[in-house]
């Protein structure tokens, strides 16, 4: 209480700015944070850590996922492609796919010239898992694993429109190459073998595509080249295979069903590399 000239009162306090507050130190508190702390700042980097651990291998999983399905995709149309092939060239299977550079055959009736159901579609030959764009001459069979006769002479390649050269990923066992003579045994008793391995007026070896007919309606020879294992399923009976699904080794190439095949029928299904013992259990695996 003071006494002024106009007599005894209160003084009055001068209103508090509403932007300031009371505090304890020189300068008023702030209300507001504007940056993060160190700490704060690393446990967002370790959850950020943690989420990305956990999608990245899921991420890579669909990436394989889909690579598969459109391979299964590309064989269903190479599938239908042969199909409508072979209903204009009476009922006769196509020499190769894209067109043969190799040593023992050269031509044109494939898939893609001579108007060709697939005709300016080469990249349909190559399989979204092969890492070599269709230029293996393996197609994905790698030699120190399947240790028998080679098949690279059966490599799917040639020229292409635009004066490029196209390969496949896939292996066309169904084509018009000869076989070799040490393939025989593959397809055909002794017996049958005698018209195209005897000294005297020989007939031309039969073609891929004859000694797959000939495997599908009796099966295989037994080891001794006497009888054969019976007729095999058309379904269970590969003309094209993909082995770029899997990263094949000495132990798994017997039990993995990672092949993913064409059948005589033109579906599509999955067998290990030794199809014959998939469609029947008692032809032994080899060695």
């Amino acid at each position: 209480m003071w006494t002024g000239a106009d007599g005894p009162g209160f003084m009055v306090s001068p209103v508090m700015p509403h932007s300031t507050l009371p505090s304890t130190g020189k300068y008023p508190l702030r209300m507001h944070r504007t940056a993060f702390t160190l700490v704060e700042m690393l446990v967002v980097v370790a959850i950020i850590a943690v989420l990305a651990g956990m999608l990245i291998p899921t991420i890579s999983v669909v990436r394989r996922l889909v690579k598969d399905m459109t391979c299964g995709s590309q064989l269903r149309q190479i599938g239908a492609a042969i199909e409508v092939y072979k209903q204009q060239n009476e009922d006769r299977f196509p020499a190769h796919l894209i067109g043969g550079t190799g040593t023992t055959m050269q031509s044109t009736d494939d898939l893609v010239h001579r108007d060709g159901p697939l005709q300016g579609l080469p990249k349909i030959f190559v399989c979204p898992r092969d890492g070599q764009l269709g230029k293996d001459a393996n197609m994905g069979r790698p030699p120190g694993v399947f240790t028998g006769a080679s098949l690279s002479y059966l490599y799917d390649s040639g020229p292409v429109a635009g004066g490029k050269t196209a390969g496949s990923s896939y292996l066309f066992e169904a084509n018009g190459y000869q076989l070799q003579s040490a393939q025989f045994s593959w397809f055909y008793t002794r017996v049958d073998q005698e018209p195209f391995t005897r000294r005297t007026n020989p007939e031309p070896a039969p073609t891929w595509a004859q000694g797959k007919h000939n495997q599908l309606m009796n099966g295989n020879p037994d080891t001794a080249g006497n009888v054969y294992s019976g007729r095999f399923p058309p379904a269970l009976f590969p003309i094209i295979r993909c082995f770029w699904h899997n990263q094949w080794t000495t132990q798994n190439r017997r039990t993995t069903k990672k092949v993913k095949n064409v059948s005589w029928e033109l579906n599509v299904f999955e067998s290990i590399p030794y199809w014959e013992h998939d469609a029947n259990p008692d032809i032994a695996l080899p060695n």
